[in-house]
């Protein structure tokens, strides 16, 4: 919600301001990166609203070597469902075919939730999917907005594994400062 070249400023600086929060410093020093000589740029896109967005997983991020695909989704922005606000629709697709192995209707308070994605969608992030693996030579983690012609592919990067229950670094990967505090 960005709308004025100030409001443009004070979120790049909030942005900026987050290289030097207590979870970014100490994953420098795990990586022995010079925390002095950290660099970080700021992308900056349009704003796409669209009724459904989600995110999409190349692999299973708690099965990463199994034969699945994760795509998620809520009505209106992503923003919702990435804060917990919103309960998000799941479909698990075999990744080698695409081929719709489960869905799970999001907890709305609907009384007969319909999905959120039609199957020419779900084929469509399938497809974007690989493409994007391709291109990152890794299986991504993407964020999306939109349906058919009109899907817009948000961000893209490697899928990230979570922190099993002997990593150190467990208790550090959840500081999230608020932007008040950055």
């Amino acid at each position: 919600d960005v709308r004025d070249a100030r409001s443009l400023l004070d979120a790049v600086r909030i942005v900026w301001a987050s290289l030097w929060s207590d979870a970014a410093l100490l994953y420098r020093r795990e990586l022995g990166l010079d925390v002095d000589r950290s660099r970080m740029a700021v992308v900056v896109q349009e704003f796409v609203a669209k009724s459904v967005s989600g995110v999409a997983f190349g692999r299973d991020p708690r099965s990463p070597g199994a034969d699945r695909q994760i795509l998620e989704a809520v009505p209106g922005l992503c923003e919702e469902m990435v804060s917990g606000a919103v309960d998000p629709d799941r479909w698990t697709l075999e990744r080698s075919t695409g081929t719709l192995i489960e869905w799970r209707p999001g907890q709305r308070g609907e009384k007969d939730p319909k999905p959120l994605l039609a199957p020419e969608d779900l084929a469509t992030l399938h497809e974007i999917l690989l493409d994007v693996e391709t291109l990152l030579d890794d299986s991504p983690d993407m964020e999306w907005t939109g349906r058919g012609a009109e899907l817009t592919l948000l961000q893209a990067r490697p899928v990230t594994s979570p922190a099993t229950d002997d990593d150190e670094r467990r208790w550090y990967l959840s500081l999230r400062p608020g932007a008040e505090r950055l």
